[in-house]
């Protein structure tokens, strides 16, 4: 059995750091938008695809310079704020155990991700078997980045466990072949 792990808000507290920095950011644009609805609704979908989905409903439009402020942003508070989820290394451990070498699937961009498990102490654990969204066609919902990283193993999809906390993840992942049997 191949563990297939999301990272943001399975493995790393993230989303509620990203949440926080982007509803201060639409604050700044004069949008009042609760980090906790941005969770609810964005938790697990790229970056660029909720931002865009804000700027139609808003009626904003998102520039260059505001999506560099909220990685800079990002980057600084993940250096001291970024921590790995109770448990997290221990389920990364058991689930070495069940025959393949446990990876992370992400919708996080690839450099950003290594960076990410690095600063929480979880990279050791799971490298080289960290795989982005940012190297499929298509991210979650669709199911590429839990298939290609399944592939990139040798492992079928039917012999695979994703662990998601997200709507798009799971979305992910029941659209892969395992789920329809």
């Amino acid at each position: 059995m191949l563990v297939i792990f999301d990272c943001d808000g399975v493995l790393i507290d993230s989303e509620v750091i990203f949440c926080a920095i982007d509803s201060e950011a639409l604050a700044r644009l004069g949008h009042t938008v609760a980090p906790s609805e941005i969770a609810r609704r964005f938790c697990g979908t790229p970056h660029h695809v909720a931002w865009s989905t804000l700027a139609a409903e808003l009626g904003f439009t998102v520039e260059d310079s505001i999506i560099e402020e909220i990685r800079a942003e990002s980057a600084r508070r993940f250096v001291t704020e970024l921590r790995a989820i109770a448990g997290a290394a221990e389920a990364i451990a058991a689930a070495a155990g069940l025959g393949h070498p446990p990876c992370v699937a992400s919708s996080t961009g690839l450099p950003n991700l290594r960076r990410n498990l690095e600063t929480a102490g979880l990279l050791p654990q799971l490298d080289p078997h960290v795989f982005s969204a940012s190297q499929v066609k298509r991210g979650k919902p669709a199911p590429d980045g839990f298939l290609a990283a399944a592939k990139r193993l040798g492992v079928d999809a039917e012999d695979c466990l994703v662990w998601e906390d997200a709507p798009a993840g799971i979305a992910s992942a029941e659209m892969s072949p395992a789920a329809s049997r």
